[in-house]
């Protein structure tokens, strides 16, 4: 049904209309999903029929549309197929959640990197919309339980943030790639998103591995190197609660790790089953690891002066204030 054209430009043209073709099926099934979840709220609510049976999975190829997504370079096919996918997990969560980390991984390597604000808003989109869904499916899985022989406790994620780390950990690496501006407000939301009071204290840690490798890697100009004041920013963009719990995990996790890198197959074995969701202790060097305790320690001390400095503020304006009134 493609018509081309002799001569050397013949097969950007069929690419074209490829992408043309793409992007209308894409907007049909998008259109499909809105319609369908409409739908299935209100036939939920008068004959019980869900979503799921307007439309069957087998209907709908889902791999395929993450596919899409992967392979093509066009930007308006990469927002028409996250928008896609964003509708669609209220109708297919578990096929959705089973193709996430492909998702997120395209976005930390190609979208975040773009600076518009119609693409910033589809990320926080499929953010508000797949997130959500994972922390609820993860929530029905049953944490595994294991011996552990530790100075205190350390600090474990909820398990229904388990796969969330790895989404995290995603955007953490994308960082030094993403217009300076946008950093911060993409990293709030997104923390906003996962539960900053359980999940900030883990995007602290891994900006500070970060932090710590990028130091021995060779830079490109387009990337910045993090440094901590940008972490700082981003712990201050939380209530002082919320900071506080991240200082106590960061410690909690900082008083569990070895002070040497460990040796036996069994000391590894235990800290890759528990410790290395921020710093993976086996595959870094002991050097690393030192400077990662000392990145985390600049870093706890630069949050809580700021706190204190906060406070010491906020006391001397409302003496200020009281002696004002005093005077009137």
């Amino acid at each position: 049904c493609l018509e081309t054209k002799n001569g050397g430009d013949s097969e950007v043209h069929v690419l074209n209309n490829m992408e043309y073709i793409q992007q209308l099926i894409l907007s049909v099934l998008l259109e499909i999903c809105k319609i369908i979840s409409k739908e299935g709220v209100n036939n939920a609510q008068v004959c019980q029929i869900s979503t799921v049976d307007l439309l069957p999975e087998t209907f709908f190829n889902v791999e395929q549309v993450v596919q899409c997504l992967r392979l093509t370079s066009n930007p308006q096919t990469h927002h028409t197929a996250l928008l896609l996918l964003a509708t669609s997990v209220s109708i297919y969560p578990t096929r959705i959640i089973h193709n996430i980390m492909p998702i997120f991984t395209f976005m930390g390597h190609n979208l975040t990197r773009q600076d518009d604000e119609y693409t910033f808003e589809i990320i926080k989109k499929t953010l508000d919309t797949i997130i959500p869904a994972l922390i609820k499916h993860n929530s029905n899985i049953k944490p595994v339980s294991r011996r552990q022989s530790y100075k205190t406790t350390p600090p474990s994620l909820d398990p229904s943030l388990g796969s969330v780390t790895d989404i995290l950990r995603v955007f953490v690496d994308a960082v030094p790639h993403i217009p300076h501006h946008r950093r911060l407000p993409l990293l709030s939301h997104l923390l906003s998103t996962v539960g900053s009071m359980e999940c900030l204290y883990v995007v602290l840690g891994l900006l500070a591995e970060k932090c710590v490798l990028q130091s021995g890697e060779k830079q490109t100009p387009k990337d910045t190197i993090l440094d901590s004041r940008f972490l700082v920013s981003l712990a201050r963009s939380f209530s002082d609660t919320e900071q506080l719990h991240a200082v106590l995990k960061l410690i909690q996790y900082m008083c569990n790790l070895p002070e040497d890198r460990p040796e036996s197959t069994r000391e590894v074995r235990e800290i890759s089953q528990t410790l290395t969701y921020l710093f993976n202790i086996p595959l870094h060097s002991f050097k690393q690891l030192r400077q990662f305790k000392f990145a985390v320690l600049a870093l706890l001390i630069a949050i809580i002066g700021k706190l204190r400095l906060d406070k010491r503020e906020e006391r001397e304006e409302i003496m200020k204030s009281i002696g004002q009134e005093e005077e009137e």
